[in-house]
């Protein structure tokens, strides 16, 4: 009976150690790419934003539905990032929201990051959603501000 016991918990750690390969991979690939998409075609960062903010925000509600944590889903973070949806998808040439919106980029989201300690580790899907949630909404508010000077 251990038998199976040692088997299986040598799998799930193989099993781990595959994805935790994967998503290194995908997020430096991701990385890289969003990187060089901010210098060479800033103008396209707001659909990316867009693109990523539609993967990302249910796969997390997934992973933190199962872990019992869905309830940090109501954080004003994600308000926030739900704002920049409905404004670069709706309202892209509306300067007040605009301004709502950049102001939270710039204040409470960037703070976050530093109080929170949200560190960029490759490794990890959790800590890569939770920079992309609390610094890549800052991207496309630079980026319209670039385009439109």
């Amino acid at each position: 009976m251990m038998h199976n016991k040692q088997i299986f918990a040598k799998r799930a750690e193989e099993h781990e150690r595959f994805i935790n390969k994967v998503t290194y991979l995908l997020s430096v690939l991701g990385f890289g790419t969003f990187c060089f998409l901010l210098g060479a075609r800033p103008q396209d960062v707001p659909y990316a934003y867009c693109l990523l903010s539609i993967i990302f925000v249910p796969l997390r509600w997934i992973y933190y539905r199962y872990k019992k944590w869905h309830y940090y889903l109501l954080d004003f973070c994600y308000y926030a990032n739900t704002l920049f949806l409905v404004m670069l998808l709706c309202f892209p040439r509306n300067e007040k929201f605009f301004m709502i919106c950049f102001s939270f980029a710039e204040g409470p989201l960037a703070w976050a990051l530093i109080v929170w300690r949200c560190s960029l580790a490759f490794n990890s899907f959790d800590k890569i959603v939770s920079v992309f949630i609390h610094l890549l909404s800052d991207c496309p508010m630079q980026g319209n501000c670039a385009i439109d000077t």
